[in-house]
């Protein structure tokens, strides 16, 4: 496995999440910022709608839609025309989009109050509405409704300090699960608005969740369906079982920097890490051994988001970095 450079681009505020638009046959690409003006004491952001021609090695921004009071903390594509964000002014902002990646229409939503930003984002898509679960630094998790509108239907406190990463179970939509900055994984029960569990293993915060899934007839190496993978502030990866929390099932060795974004590629087996201060990792599942390490971000710019997807036989990479404001596209060679 090796990587190829393909190209950079310019994000002009501090870049951190990106995520690929769920088509087969467009590179679209999402891209959100988050800028604090100190002077000004004024937060503001902008969502860049990208696509990418890796062949030519070429970036065309179709559309930029600025946010004049908030920055965007976290975005997730509901599905192949509309993307969700979550704010710094803690509001879920609806994006319509057209084939060609242009903005139609818009729709927000204001969750909690004006004191909490919100910080992570999740959905999961039902018959005949959609339900958005959403966290915010005062420790909060939130889920709101939308079909026609947008309402919230749920605000419940999970944590006394900021909750970083939120995730809902694919396989069980009443089950979610909550990271905070106070060292603990725990999950919820939304038919009852209760604990369920809780980790407190973690030597630092939860920064991000994933689940493995069933996939093509199997469950990923050793994997089962109550295995949670745990990212942490204390740079390392977890593997646990929800019906034995009180200790790892693995984990990983350090990897240098908090792990605060991670994607699971159950085809191959890797877990993609955005890892703050030292770059991008691209972890093994079975080992939780680094098998590639990128560093083209450079040290201490925290590297937050990252995203891959399947071109023929290798992967399209993207990652972005906050404080040198860059966006990175780069493929994997798996063979």
């Amino acid at each position: 496995m090796e990587f190829e450079d393909v190209l950079d681009f310019d994000t002009k505020l501090t870049a951190d999440v990106t995520e690929w638009r769920p088509s087969v046959n467009q590179n679209h690409l999402a891209c959100g910022t988050y800028f604090l003006d100190k002077e000004k004491n004024k937060r503001i952001g902008l969502l860049y709608l990208l696509n990418i021609d890796h062949s030519s090695k070429e970036i065309q921004v179709i559309e930029t839609k600025e946010f004049h009071s908030s920055g965007i903390l976290d975005l997730k594509w509901l599905d192949s025309q509309n993307i969700i964000t979550i704010d710094s002014n803690n509001y879920i902002k609806l994006f319509n989009i057209n084939q060609r990646l242009e903005v139609i229409r818009s729709d927000e939503i204001m969750i909690g109050n004006e004191k909490s930003i919100g910080l992570a984002i999740d959905f999961i898509k039902e018959p005949n509405q959609s339900r958005i679960l959403t966290s915010d630094t005062l420790g909060y998790m939130n889920v709101t409704v939308l079909d026609n509108s947008m309402r919230v239907e749920t605000r419940l406190k999970a944590h006394e300090l900021e909750t970083w990463s939120i995730l809902i179970d694919k396989n069980d939509t009443n089950i979610i699960y909550s990271g905070s900055d106070d060292c603990s994984l725990k999950i919820w029960d939304l038919r009852e608005s209760k604990k369920s569990g809780e980790c407190k293993i973690f030597d630092g915060g939860v920064t991000s969740i994933v689940l493995p899934q069933y996939f093509n007839g199997s469950w990923l190496n050793s994997y089962n369906e109550n295995n949670v993978v745990c990212g942490s502030y204390d740079e390392k990866i977890y593997v646990l079982d929800k019906r034995s929390l009180k200790r790892s099932v693995k984990e990983s060795k350090k990897l240098n920097g908090g792990v605060w974004k991670m994607k699971l590629d159950e085809n191959e087996g890797l877990i993609l890490c955005a890892c703050m201060h030292t770059g991008v990792h691209i972890v093994d599942s079975e080992s939780l051994q680094s098998k590639l390490y990128y560093d083209k971000h450079g040290l201490d710019n925290l590297a937050y988001g990252c995203d891959w997807k399947m071109i023929d036989q290798d992967s399209l990479v993207a990652t972005c970095s906050f404080y040198n404001h860059q966006l990175k596209i780069w493929k994997i060679k798996f063979h």
